[in-house]
């Protein structure tokens, strides 16, 4: 369980301690192993990055040279200047794009690395479920994962390798600027970084914080779009587009106004970078003109002071150039930070609700699976042991999350294979709350709670009222949540899936699609009614044949006609149905009805008419 100074912990979104802390734990998603690739690029991307400092030191001497030719009228000089100047310029090109190459794949590979890495974690047990519907905690799941995690990488990319770099970088020219102004050139030169520095630590902190809320106000506003794409049609039939333009344009104006807050504070940060800068090239002249207003130099010619003069001049900016490159990097790091905190938030909390879920399987609050059943119904309830097998609940109550009334209670009830049981009651009675319960996904508040099977296609399989499509072929939407292997698909199988489609009046899909197999580029939701997607899911149930099947208003978009024909053929599988639903004519494929009257009260009768499910 977290605590309270854990919460408070994890809001902390400074430039500080925490980000740090943060920072280095994701060194180990980033950077794996010795051996690993992420390593073994960056050290190339390193090497790149040393060796292009070493020829752009080639390409800084370049005007100084043709100062020489050209102000001691040497054209055989002239001529070797310009070719020798040209291929600095090819290889420093060339360099370059390496350069920029290998930083992009080391950014995709990171990226790559970190994203399983919380995918891990996010599709383990129902953490997912969790993050998404229970927990508050977390703002916007999707967006950290999709987009923070690009930002975050990308970023690191690019201002790693400068930050690498530049001891050895500075360390070089520090000691060029030496030779050539004496200690006055790198004395300023540290100085001047030395206070930009100060300055910029004192701008950033503040707005790191305005980094995480900007964020976090990109994802409510992108997220109100995709629940207007996801629920279009609903939308259209209501005619609510003008409201929904109004809140559209709300969570627009929030976010506009955080940016504006964000542009603000971060006008003062551009200011000081801008400043340094500039103030950079000054500084070199001023270290310049100690040596030179000295008399150093009295006695070289004049085409050999300009030409030192530019030599001098190019190492002491390039020097003064590298200290503002990390100056520079206040902007890029700010953010680093804030996508750092946002990302390190959500594999924080998928840990801690990981290791919650570990923990309390122990308690006495949780669903308990005290064995796991692989065997597949076959219709033969003899192989079953109807009295051992299934879902005890022994004066079991249960309440939704966060509130304090409880939905039902005292419930004692066997769900027994071989006995199918109907659920019914008014709206908000408890119905659905009840599979959630026996799926795992709520705790129970009162009682005992003990399953016999897993939930999954070999033990106990869930029909929700609107089913879960996945992307993918037609065969993949059947055999979901297995895999499909090409290589392992047999005729026999093509042909049932290919029967139960026609059976189903489902055929026309075939037509459409051209193919089980064939890849499909649209969205399953958008290209089938209601009706075709609980149709798809009962293909689905049939397919697996599990032992036990939870089914909520799955037979609710389809006519009675085809609900008759969806049920006969599931208990001709002899599949147990535990079903929520209004119809009467459910009662005939029952054998038991769980009524629940919405004050937690219930009463249990068995259908004197039952006979199809028998």
């Amino acid at each position: 369980m977290t605590t309270k100074e854990d919460d408070e912990d994890a809001r902390d979104h400074g430039f500080n301690v925490n980000f740090f802390r943060r920072f280095w734990r994701l060194q180990h998603l980033l950077f794996p192993g010795v051996f690993s690739l992420p390593l073994g690029l960056f050290a190339l991307l390193l090497l790149v990055a040393l060796l292009d400092e070493f020829i752009i030191y080639g390409v800084g001497l370049i005007p100084s040279g043709f100062y020489q030719v050209l102000g001691e009228k040497d054209l055989p000089g002239f001529i070797s200047q310009t070719l020798k100047s040209v291929g600095i310029i090819v290889a420093v090109a060339v360099n370059k794009a390496i350069k920029t190459y290998i930083s992009q794949i080391l950014n995709l590979t990171w990226r790559q690395l970190l994203s399983r890495a919380v995918h891990r974690l996010y599709f383990t047990g129902i953490n997912y479920y969790q993050l998404n519907v229970l927990d508050k905690f977390v703002d916007n799941p999707d967006q950290r994962i999709t987009a923070d995690i690009n930002i975050l990488c990308l970023v690191f990319s690019s201002v790693a390798i400068k930050v690498v770099v530049s001891p050895f970088t500075i360390s070089y020219y520090s000691y060029k600027a030496y030779v050539g102004t004496g200690w006055v050139g790198p004395t300023s030169c540290f100085l001047f970084f030395i206070v930009g520095t100060l300055v910029n630590k004192l701008l950033m902190s503040p707005i790191v914080a305005w980094v995480v809320k900007n964020e976090r106000r990109e994802g409510d506003f992108r997220y109100k779009h995709m629940q207007i794409r996801s629920n279009a049609e609903s939308l259209a039939f209501l005619t609510g587009a003008r409201l929904e333009e109004s809140k559209t344009n709300n969570k627009l104006d929030v976010l506009l106004k955080t940016q504006h807050s964000l542009y603000g504070r971060q006008f003062f940060l551009n200011l000081a970078v801008n400043m340094f800068d500039y103030l950079g090239s000054i500084i070199s002249y001023l270290a310049l003109a100690v040596p030179i207003f000295s008399g150093r130099y009295d006695d070289i010619s004049p085409a050999e002071l300009s030409s030192l003069i530019s030599q001098n001049a190019f190492v002491c900016i390039y020097l003064i150039s590298t200290f503002s490159t990390l100056v520079d990097l206040s902007s890029s790091v700010t953010q680093l930070a804030g996508v750092t905190h946002r990302v390190s938030e959500l594999i924080e909390r998928l840990q801690q609700l990981h290791d919650r879920s570990c923990s309390e399987t122990l308690g006495n609050n949780d669903l308990k699976v005290v064995s796991i059943s692989k065997k597949q119904s076959t219709g033969m309830l003899d192989e079953i042991n109807t009295d051992e097998d299934g879902y005890f609940m022994e004066g079991m109550a249960f309440k939704a999350p966060g509130r304090n009334e409880e939905l039902v209670k005292d419930l004692h009830l066997h769900l027994k294979p071989g006995e199918s049981l109907l659920i019914t009651g008014s709206s908000s009675a408890g119905k659905t709350s009840l599979l959630r319960l026996l799926r795992g996904l709520w705790r129970v508040s009162r009682g005992n709670l003990t399953a016999h099977y897993t939930p999954g296609p070999c033990g106990v399989l869930f029909l929700p009222q609107k089913p879960y499509l996945t992307d993918g072929t037609l065969r993949e939407q059947i055999t979901f949540p297995l895999s499909v292997d090409l290589d392992l698909i047999t005729n026999d199988e093509t042909e049932e899936l290919l029967n139960y489609l026609q059976k189903m009046k489902l055929d026309g899909l075939m037509s459409r699609i051209g193919g089980l197999d064939r890849p499909v580029e649209w969205n399953w939701y958008d290209v089938l009614s209601p009706g075709e997607m609980q149709r798809l899911s009962f293909i689905r149930l049939l397919y697996h044949r599990p032992v036990m099947a939870f089914l909520d208003e799955a037979t609710s978009a389809v006519d009675m006609e085809m609900e008759q024909l969806l049920y006969s053929s599931a208990v001709e599988k002899g599949i147990t149905l535990v079903s929520v639903g209004h119809r009467a004519s459910l009662r005939a494929f029952h054998k038991n009805v769980l009524h629940l009257k919405g004050d937690g009260s219930w009463t249990l009768e068995t259908i004197s008419n039952h006979g199809l499910s028998s």
